[in-house]
């Protein structure tokens, strides 16, 4: 008899990779990609697209991975299209807005990161990223202007108990303190963020 296919490999897949972006985001990279490659159908395709790009941007630039994506998504036709715009699309928006506020388009990261005409309902820790990337948006545009948008983000990660999540937001208030000639404060802002790895790992 001819062997069978496990169809759950890539949903498999996806879920290895998120859980491991905190601690190997390199291996949230390949794992991602292994499930790219093995998706038969636009729903896995667009979230394993979604950890491929975190863990590329993560790595390093991601903007090169990120047009790949957006070139890629054709080949699910009409129905990729919803599904980006959907629920379902929302963690490959996050990772995209990194990107287009990397080159420049805040207002384009901004609308990728609006809510959807659905209101879904994010989990926490989704919700926590959207609040993180519009926090960058903020310190990019108006660093002097962006607390409560860097607050947010902070209680957004506190809520999750996720410990590198609050560190990655205090090692960007540091850094927005650096630029604003603030260095007494960045640097306790820094060595907080980085005690917080040190213990939340």
């Amino acid at each position: 008899p001819g062997a069978t296919v496990d169809t759950s490999a890539p949903d498999q897949l996806v879920r290895a990779a998120a859980a491991l972006r905190w601690k190997r985001p390199d291996l949230t990279a390949t794992l991602a990609e292994l499930a790219l490659e093995a998706a038969d159908d636009a729903a896995t395709w667009v979230t394993a697209a979604g950890w491929l790009l975190h863990g590329r941007t993560v790595l390093g630039d991601g903007r090169q991975v990120a047009c790949d994506l957006i070139d890629g998504l054709a080949r699910w036709g009409a129905g990729g299209v919803d599904l980006m715009t959907g629920p379902q699309g929302r963690r490959l928006r996050v990772e995209l807005a990194g990107p287009a506020r990397c080159a420049g388009d805040s207002a384009g990261a901004r609308m990728l990161l609006a809510a959807d005409p659905g209101a879904d309902t994010l989990d926490g820790e989704l919700l926590a990223d959207v609040l993180t990337e519009l926090a960058r948006c903020a310190v990019d545009d108006a660093p002097d202007t962006a607390d409560s948008a860097l607050d947010a983000a902070e209680q957004a990660w506190l809520a999750t108990g996720c410990e590198p999540g609050v560190a990655a937001v205090l090692l960007l208030r540091a850094a927005r303190d650096r630029r604003a000639g603030r260095p007494a404060a960045a640097a306790v802002g820094a060595f907080t963020g980085l005690a917080r790895v040190d213990t939340g790992g």
